[in-house]
């Protein structure tokens, strides 16, 4: 028979998860590393991690981001890498400033 839990249980698991996601995106930034799992950015400056930060993971841009270096998978409009890049790209203009290393798709 299976076992039921209660809805509170299901509440404090969710904001659980949440608050780890939340200090997952937050605690990079503000302890200053130069790397950060996800970066999301409307238009650079505006953007969770600064630019001269690196990204191993995954980078979303609204309009226009800029980063260091990023490895991984990289989307939006306009995608600017002032390093080196590895991963896949697909994005309007892909911008790499020293190396590729993978697959970039764009206008």
């Amino acid at each position: 028979m299976a076992k039921f839990y209660s809805y509170s249980l299901y509440k404090k698991i969710v904001f659980t998860l949440c608050t780890v996601v939340i200090l997952f995106l937050y605690i990079p930034h503000k302890a200053y590393a130069k790397f950060t799992p996800i970066q999301l950015s409307i238009i650079t400056p505006s953007q969770i991690a600064p630019d001269d930060t690196d990204v191993y993971g995954f980078r979303f841009n609204l309009f226009y981001g800029r980063n260091k270096n990023v490895i991984g998978f990289d989307s939006g409009l306009v995608n600017h890498t002032k390093g080196v890049f590895a991963g896949l790209s697909i994005g309007g203009v892909n911008v790499t400033g020293d190396s590729l290393f993978g697959v970039q798709s764009g206008i």
